[in-house]
């Protein structure tokens, strides 16, 4: 496909990428929706918490399900930049959507689609090795969504 001089193999801004945008956006509402309900009621089970090792709620709750981690001891817990992770992902997602339909044809545009996708993967590999080597859990969700970050990755790629 051709448009504006630039070539692409029609993923961004087709099907597939609409696809795994639409799985990313609602693995992050998932989390969110049981973070909520976790923080309202301390005896919620959710359905991707099968035992101890194997609990995403565990992963969501911990220190590193808000800011990565990282905002909270830097600039405080109640800092506004310190919103649950899932909220960054709703957000990312529906960027990539957007500017994957819509903006497709601007070379620029597929660019940052592709630079925004290398940045979800590093903190997908970030998150991964905290939730493998320092919380000892395994999260569906979770690893669902390192999937979809790298599946946008490679989708990004083939079309630059």
């Amino acid at each position: 496909m051709e448009a504006d001089g630039v070539t692409t193999n029609g993923l961004v801004g087709g099907f597939e990428h609409a696809c795994v945008c639409l799985i990313g956006f609602l693995l992050s509402a998932y989390a969110l929706k049981v973070e909520i309900h976790k923080t309202r009621n301390s005896n919620y089970t959710a359905v991707c918490d099968f035992n101890d090792r194997m609990s995403c709620t565990k992963a969501f709750m911990s220190p590193y399900g808000k800011g990565f981690g990282i905002i909270g001891p830097l600039l405080g817990e109640d800092h506004f930049l310190n919103f649950p992770n899932s909220i960054l992902g709703l957000v990312f997602y529906t960027l990539q959507f957007m500017i994957g339909q819509f903006f497709y044809s601007s070379i620029s545009m597929v660019y940052l689609l592709f630079y925004m996708s290398i940045i979800s993967c590093i903190g997908s590999l970030y998150l991964a090795y905290i939730l493998y080597f320092v919380l000892s859990d395994c999260c569906v969700v979770c690893i669902s969504t390192y999937i979809v970050n790298f599946t946008l990755c490679y989708l990004n790629y083939i079309n630059l």
